[in-house]
């Protein structure tokens, strides 16, 4: 019984000492980030004209070209740096070129204000650009190309 009352007197002091010792206090941490517009040009785009007949018109449409976009509302449009009359796609392997145009879902030629949408909130929308080849260019058989540098602007 001894035994009993001094164990239970010996864990009684050191639950009143452990809480004596021991002391609290409060405080606060910001924790903060900034999340700013932004916007990026999804790579993997591209317009495939297939053969080419020149006694028809050849068109296409970009596929895979996407724009992701995030913000409260994010304006954006596509650019690129070359006019609208130097779209020439060069023969693989030669130097001979076939005439093209690219157009906007507005069928506008995309010169200085390219394709241009809106996002709300994160997401992806497709960039709309149509590719038109005239008919009756006098052509060398090949696989003809050309890269065309988009900017983003938003």
């Amino acid at each position: 019984m001894i035994n009993y009352f001094l164990l239970l007197f010996v864990s009684l002091f050191l639950a009143l000492a452990s809480s004596a010792n021991a002391g609290s206090d409060t405080g606060t941490l910001d924790v903060t980030t900034t999340v700013s517009n932004s916007c990026s040009i999804g790579a993997g785009g591209e317009i495939d004209f297939g053969v080419y007949d020149p006694s028809a018109i050849s068109l296409g449409t970009a596929t895979g070209l996407n724009v992701t976009c995030n913000g409260p509302t994010v304006a954006w449009a596509i650019h690129s740096t070359e006019s609208v009359a130097t779209r020439l796609m060069e023969r693989v392997g030669g130097t001979e070129t076939l005439i093209y145009t690219l157009t906007n879902s507005s069928a506008t030629a995309l010169a200085v204000t390219n394709t241009s949408g809106t996002a709300d909130g994160v997401g992806t929308a497709a960039a709309v650009i149509n590719g038109a080849i005239a008919a009756g260019q006098n052509v060398v058989p090949g696989t003809y190309s050309q890269n065309i540098l988009l900017t983003i602007v938003f």
